[in-house]
């Protein structure tokens, strides 16, 4: 897929790899069927309140690709974990080597990025016409 597609068309394709129904997507980000359709038909934009449910309900998914059609729509880090061994964690630490004290200042900063890149796509859309 390339960038020059819309969100609802990227969103179409997570819900498609996903597996799942319409309605089972739209249950599981906490929205109603009708308002997931309206953002697949590009009427209405990703609320933060659905790109925050994205990442946590799916969370293999990137929403830097969502958003922007940049990088690809699995996480390269999710993509490598299907194929590579696990290993079991050290006490403290997630299985990538995270200190579990860090995440909650991990997440500040991803949700504070996400933000960002959220203002930035609605301005170069509203810049678009």
């Amino acid at each position: 897929m390339t960038n020059e597609e819309s969100t609802g068309t990227r969103l179409q394709a997570i819900i498609k790899h996903s597996g799942q129904s319409q309605i089972e997507f739209s249950r599981q980000i906490g929205i109603s069927q009708g308002y997931l359709s309206q953002m697949l038909m590009d009427k209405r934009d990703l609320s933060g309140f659905v790109l925050k449910n994205l990442a946590t309900a799916f969370s293999q998914y990137s929403l830097k690709w969502l958003l922007t059609g940049e990088g690809t729509m699995l996480l390269e880090e999710k993509a490598e974990e299907t194929t590579a061994t696990v290993e079991e964690p050290r006490a403290g630490y997630t299985a990538t080597g995270v200190l579990l004290s860090d995440l909650p200042e991990i997440i500040d900063r991803v949700l504070t990025d996400l933000g960002a890149l959220t203002s930035r796509v609605e301005a170069l859309e509203a810049a678009k016409g």
